[in-house]
């Protein structure tokens, strides 16, 4: 096992890192607020909203960490061609050592989670998503995209939220190509096979993920 001080000085190492990040890309949205009464309409609480504010979520949650520990980092992910994707654009360009790669796509709805917040406590999150997979085309433009990244990159992370930005082809050829490169493969994983990230050096389910993929309880 690794002492903390040994975890102390690669934490350290981190802002000599080059990371490819590819998955699935969304806007965390936090509405902040009080609640004080029930409505007189139905047994629910009134929310009075106080402050609203926007960051990046799924593979933008790794681009946020790598760019706060000074690592260098591409950004390979699909958004629509929509308000939100807007907003997403912005906040990617306004992280420090990150190039990106943002495939607009039209009529897809960026992935937007939007969590009411009171207090400390969360008392609703809704989504606003497009589930389905990419079109072939825009497929083939993310894993251009990442392929190309691969030159030079250090690891590859694949962050697989299940919305549709990596399909099973594009995972494996994306992990065939960096093990040709000699590049590492971490992948936070979604749903129950994981035989789609076969080759992969690293996965990272949470414990439900873990226990669903395995069909036992953990």
């Amino acid at each position: 096992m690794i002492d903390k001080f040994e975890l102390s000085a690669l934490i350290g190492r981190l802002a000599e890192a080059r990371v490819v990040a590819v998955g699935d890309l969304m806007l965390d949205r936090f509405v902040e607020g009080v609640v004080d009464r029930i409505s007189p309409e139905a047994p629910i609480p009134v929310f009075s909203m106080r402050r609203e504010s926007s960051m990046l979520g799924g593979v933008g949650n790794v681009l946020r960490n790598l760019s706060a520990l000074g690592a260098d980092s591409e950004l390979i992910a699909a958004i629509g061609n929509d308000a939100a994707g807007d907003e997403v654009a912005m906040l990617v360009a306004e992280e420090d050592r990150v190039r990106s790669h943002l495939i607009r796509v039209a009529g897809r709805q960026t992935t937007i989670k939007t969590r009411f917040v009171a207090g400390n406590q969360q008392i609703l999150r809704a989504d606003r998503e497009t589930m389905a997979p990419l079109s072939e085309k825009d497929q083939a433009m993310v894993l251009e995209a990442a392929l190309s990244a691969l030159d030079g990159g250090g690891v590859l992370v694949l962050s697989d939220y299940g919305k549709g930005t990596l399909d099973d082809h594009t995972i494996q050829a994306a992990i065939e190509a960096a093990r040709t490169a000699g590049v590492g493969v971490l992948v936070d994983p979604s749903g129950a096979d994981y035989a789609r990230y076969q080759g992969a050096t690293l996965m990272t389910p949470n414990r439900d993920e873990a226990a669903r993929a395995a069909g036992m309880a953990l």
